[in-house]
């Protein structure tokens, strides 16, 4: 498998969005009741060779939502771990990311890989 779709059951109808998933791509639905940092942190230490991974939440400027959990320049550190293990350019879990981000998330990216 090359690609991974985290889907936040918060997305009005993410139903349909789990029915429109190009074939070939595994969707993860992340519990909105639980973590969704852990959810996806724990999901990924089970893959390798990954080409993309996708994640369709709800945000808000320079913060993004995963399941009952906020990740943002002010809960970052709590993540930082998790983030830099799952995100990790060098294995076990390379990853080929084309990035576009807003200014805040770079600044997130550029905390994660200190």
């Amino acid at each position: 498998m090359k690609q991974l779709v985290f889907i936040d059951t918060k997305v009005e109808n993410y139903q349909s969005l789990v029915a429109g998933v190009v074939d070939g791509t595994e969707v993860i639905i992340l519990d909105a009741a639980k973590d969704g940092i852990k959810q996806i942190s724990n999901a990924l230490h089970k893959y390798s060779n990954l080409n993309s991974i996708h994640i369709v939440s709800h945000g808000s400027p320079g913060c993004i939502y995963l399941g009952n959990r906020e990740l943002s320049l002010n809960t970052l550190d709590r993540y930082a771990k998790d983030l830099k293990t799952c995100f990790s350019l060098s294995p076990p879990h390379p990853l080929n990311l084309a990035l576009r981000l807003s200014s805040s998330c770079w600044r997130c990216w550029s905390r994660i890989h200190r």
